[in-house]
């Protein structure tokens, strides 16, 4: 009688597809302005958000799909929150320096 052995079992080691495509150079980058962008330095918002954009657009025209466009997407989301939030402190600065020059608060 043939022994049969579950596949999982044998000693051959399996091998599973990886992702097709290629990376965009600019993925790692992307995230870390991101995420500097929305962890203290929302300076880099407008800048995380610009350098995803352009290169979503780069992988948008290339052939064939970009491994890495997650982190590009979660870059550019990071970006447009530090954003905002850079937006947010501005709005606060103009608004304390017509207060002060308004009232002549000190």
């Amino acid at each position: 009688m043939e022994h049969l052995q579950h596949p999982a079992l044998s000693a051959e080691p399996t091998s599973f597809p990886g992702p097709t495509g290629h990376h965009h150079p600019r993925g790692t980058l992307v995230i870390v302005l991101g995420v500097l962008a929305v962890a203290g330095v929302p300076v880099l918002g407008p800048v995380a958000w610009s350098v995803a954009s352009r290169a979503l657009r780069e992988a948008d025209s290339q052939p064939g799909p970009v491994v890495n466009r997650g982190q590009l997407v979660a870059g550019r989301t990071m970006g447009m929150i530090g954003t905002a939030v850079l937006a947010l402190m501005v709005a606060v600065f103009v608004a304390t320096v017509i207060l002060v020059v308004l009232f002549g608060i000190e």
